[in-house]
């Protein structure tokens, strides 16, 4: 499992980007929660996922891949993502100034995609 924390500018938190290429995949709740020392109840097994932990009023949004993700999985993650971090903040969406989530959406992208490609 390969992972890196990255902290979320402006908004506070923190993201987490994690790359697990196991056959442990199928319960990510018990192999995450443990490994990363997390307090959060997953439960799925699809290619890529995303949940926020919130630990002594400290935000993480993390988000999961089981293998190197194609640009669309990227997309749709950070999609997740973004509406997470703003939901978390308060900040709802206005469709006529939507300058805060094209700049968070660009900068999650761009986290994600730097760290696959590295």
């Amino acid at each position: 499992m390969k992972y890196k924390r990255i902290k979320i500018p402006i908004y506070g938190g923190v993201i987490l980007i994690v790359l697990d290429e196991s056959k442990d995949w199928k319960d990510p709740n018990a192999r995450y929660c443990k490994a990363l020392n997390w307090k959060s109840q997953v439960d799925n097994s699809f290619y890529a996922f995303y949940f926020p932990i919130t630990e002594n009023g400290y935000t993480q949004y993390a988000v999961a891949f089981k293998e190197k993700p194609s640009n669309k999985v990227i997309a749709h993650e950070t999609a997740h993502l973004v509406n997470a971090i703003m939901n978390g903040r308060g900040i709802q969406h206005c469709f006529d100034n939507d300058e805060a989530q094209a700049y968070l959406t660009g900068w999650v992208f761009e986290q994600i995609e730097n760290f696959f490609n590295k």
